[in-house]
């Protein structure tokens, strides 16, 4: 490269700065309307022209300490975007990119896992801002969890902004509807092994690794398969203990005081009311917590009995009534 702009590739060890004082001063002697675009020039590689355009450096050097102690900042090839509850998820993703490329620790960012995290001392939302962005790939793990995390989100948000490779990987049952609409074209799922497979075949492609031979990673990929399995089992199960929380929460007395009953019998398969038709009192509802008649019945206002019933069957806790002789079994739910 020649000329003005060739000047600023062949700045300047210090053995050379007598030299290229020289040279400077003689362009600008012929060319005055010079000087600007060469200070501007030297300003970007850290010199500049003094007095008599004498040639000086900005740079302050370091000390042969400072040197020593200096680290270099890798970022990583893949950053893993996922929510802290998730974590089964991505270690199952962890070991299969390290058994498909043969990946080392500060090649992957996977916080969740103390060989893949921050080193001590890295200022955590300065330093994941800048690998999210830097990194060769953002592989986001989107599951019912991730899609609340504000965190997860914003690297997604932040990575799809930049325009550089992303690949959003649904598991735990999470949906292509789950996603925001920007992400949904790019989206790969571990519900099973051939969207995996397009997994490590689009990776190699992204960070230019060769991937190694199938049967390398392919115990690993369906292990993620399973892992993926059972956070969907999981998150089914929450939502289900938390329904049946809140409706336990909302019963009557009475209500809740029966359900109390008929859940203690200790056979799952007998757990019921059975309620007498031929009642010997008047007004009086007489029943058992199981289909057997097992001791005393319990006995209850009739009109509250009614109201008890009507609410357990309406929360779901009970099945409409089947009629036997000469009694009425609701059955349980089993939740």
């Amino acid at each position: 490269m020649t000329g003005v702009d060739g000047l600023a590739e062949e700045l300047p060890h210090e053995q050379h700065e007598g030299f290229v004082s020289d040279f400077i001063r003689e362009a600008l002697r012929r060319k005055p309307a010079l000087r600007e675009p060469i200070s501007e020039i030297l300003k970007k590689v850290g010199w500049e022209l003094q007095g008599e355009d004498k040639l000086a450096s900005t740079v302050i050097s370091n000390s042969p300490e400072q040197l020593r102690s200096a680290k270099t900042v890798v970022n990583p090839i893949i950053f893993i975007s996922h929510s802290s509850r998730d974590i089964q998820v991505g270690d199952a993703l962890l070991r299969l990119l390290k058994d498909a490329f043969g990946l080392r620790s500060n090649e992957i960012r996977f916080t969740s896992h103390p060989a893949y995290g921050l080193s001590g001392g890295a200022d955590p939302g300065k330093t994941l801002r800048q690998e999210v962005v830097s990194s060769q790939l953002v592989i986001g793990i989107i599951t019912a969890e991730s899609v609340e995390s504000q965190y997860v989100l914003f690297e997604l948000g932040a990575r799809w902004g930049a325009d550089k490779p992303l690949v959003p990987l649904l598991a735990g049952g999470a949906r292509v509807a789950d996603l925001p609409k920007p992400l949904t074209s790019h989206a790969l799922t571990c519900d099973n092994e051939e969207s995996l497979l397009r997994l490590i075949s689009d990776c190699s492609e992204i960070i230019s690794r060769k991937a190694d031979h199938a049967a390398a990673y392919m115990q690993s990929l369906r292990a993620l398969v399973k892992a993926s399995q059972g956070a969907e089992s999981a998150a089914k199960r929450d939502v289900k203990e938390s329904k049946a929380a809140e409706s336990e929460e909302q019963l009557s007395e009475l209500a809740a005081e029966i359900l109390a009953a008929v859940q203690s019998e200790q056979d799952p398969d007998s757990r019921a009311i059975t309620e007498i038709l031929d009642s010997p009192e008047f007004n009086k509802t007489f029943f058992f917590t199981s289909v057997r008649d097992q001791g005393n019945p319990y006995s209850v206002a009739t009109q509250r009995f009614r109201s008890a019933i009507a609410e357990l069957i309406d929360k779901g806790w009970l099945d409409e009534p089947e009629e036997m002789d000469r009694v009425r079994v609701y059955r349980y739910i089993t939740r």
